[in-house]
């Protein structure tokens, strides 16, 4: 047992070096390209907005480099995969366990906003054993749809989390219940059902107006388990609100793409 425990040690040891050293790769080539920049400008030009952004970015990778204890394993696992959640990792360790915001801001009428649950307003706020950076993807998924459908700013991820958590919904060790999704969902205004993975349904229902919350497996959005949302189609493909990743909702997705990787739909509709 002692030996094996060593080895799951050296082993966690060596992927936490890679990753800084991943890190490293990132500064130099930020360096580099920010000097190569300086060189073709010539010293006596000020430095362009882009050379400053590069600098500040650099120099941001560095804090988090120098000093790699001070943030948890799965946080920069999440930064190694996702390089939007620098400014969010970077003020870690001073924030975690706060939430800045009571409200979303302003929504704009017939569109579902998109948030993010590394958001700093409401990212660094506990879900359970983690953050809601780690573990909100559902509360922040629900949170876009309340949005859509009632106008109202105040039902933040970190409210819907807080709900999930004192009402049983939030399972230690495996996130949030899919009971929230549906059950949980009628507390703030809206019903939420279950939908067959049939094309024509999904696509149905979103070309009427109503969004779908998507539980996904592994694939193009997560490694184990996550929660996005279906906004919409346009172009004969569907329109994404994931909240673990601004690229991913850039994007319009083909149906058939991912249709393997859905495990369950939920379909939304202003309480009556």
């Amino acid at each position: 047992m002692a030996k094996k425990r060593k080895k799951r040690k050296l082993k966690k040891s060596i992927v936490k070096k890679i990753r800084v050293v991943f890190f490293f790769l990132i500064a130099g080539m930020l360096s580099f390209f920010l000097l190569h920049y300086r060189s073709k400008e010539g010293v006596s030009k000020e430095p362009s907005i882009g050379n400053i952004a590069l600098m500040e970015k650099s120099n941001q990778i560095l804090k988090v480099i120098k000093k790699p204890e001070s943030y948890p394993d799965v946080i920069l696992k999440m930064l190694y995969r996702n390089p939007d959640m620098l400014t969010y990792v970077l003020d870690y360790p001073e924030k975690v366990g706060k939430v800045y915001s009571d409200t979303i801001g302003e929504i704009k009428k017939g569109e579902v906003p998109l948030l993010l649950q590394y958001d700093q307003r409401w990212g660094y706020g506990m879900y359970g054993d983690d953050t809601i950076a780690v573990g909100g993807c559902a509360p922040t998924s629900l949170s876009m749809v309340i949005a859509y459908y009632t106008n109202n700013s105040s039902i933040t991820p970190s409210v819907v989390a807080d709900f999930s958590y004192k009402n049983g919904y939030y399972v230690s060790g495996s996130g949030s219940s899919w009971l929230l999704l549906s059950e949980g969902a009628s507390n703030f205004g809206i019903v939420g059902r279950t939908i067959p993975l049939v094309k024509s349904t999904i696509f149905r229902y979103l070309e009427e107006g109503k969004p779908i919350i998507a539980s996904m497996g592994p694939g193009d959005f997560t490694r184990t388990g996550h929660f996005i949302v279906f906004t919409g189609i346009k172009d004969g493909k569907i329109k994404v609100n994931d909240p673990n990743s601004r690229k991913n909702s850039e994007q319009l997705w083909e149906y058939e793409k991912i249709e393997s990787q859905i495990k369950n739909l939920w379909v939304y509709e202003k309480k009556s």
